[in-house]
């Protein structure tokens, strides 16, 4: 409970989304690449239905069955879209994506919605994130985007912000 509140707190102060900590392997579970996203609210309906979320969310153990949900959402690390059910969550200031590594929706720290298009919402669900204008940079994403650290040890003075 302390490390859950904790997180919140950061995030609130940080005016980034708040995600959960652990990783759900139930996610990647239900993972499927598509070639699109849905683009209407009546498309995402009928994929989500087609997905059949609400039947794994009683399964699953990573958060309240209520929260378990359809995405489509692109993968980091596949660098394709995916649908998958993973945790809805409120998402603020940045664009998001999903890693199959950690098992969860992340945060691109680097690439927030103020400095892309007036159609991605300062403050949207993470379930309607792919019916807004796409994040530009997405396949092009390095882990400085994803963490907002240059992990680059050759270049030591970029590896601390």
């Amino acid at each position: 409970m302390l490390i859950y509140f904790s997180m919140v707190l950061i995030s609130a102060l940080k005016g980034y989304i708040c995600l959960p900590t652990q990783a759900c392997i139930w996610s990647n579970r239900t993972l499927n690449v598509v070639d699109s996203c849905p683009t209407t609210k009546e498309e995402t309906i009928k994929a989500a239905r087609i997905k059949r979320c609400d039947g794994i969310a009683r399964s699953q153990n990573c958060t309240k069955p209520s929260q378990f949900k359809y995405h489509c959402i692109y993968s980091f690390r596949q660098k394709m879209f995916v649908e998958v059910c993973s945790v809805e969550t409120d998402v603020h200031g940045v664009c998001i994506v999903y890693d199959t590594r950690f098992s969860k929706i992340q945060p691109v720290y680097n690439i927030k919605c103020r400095d892309i298009s007036a159609a991605c919402p300062e403050s949207y669900l993470s379930t309607e994130g792919h019916l807004y204008a796409t994040c530009p940079g997405l396949m092009n994403l390095t882990m400085y985007d994803m963490t907002g650290k240059n992990n680059n040890p050759e270049n030591p003075e970029n590896n601390e912000q």
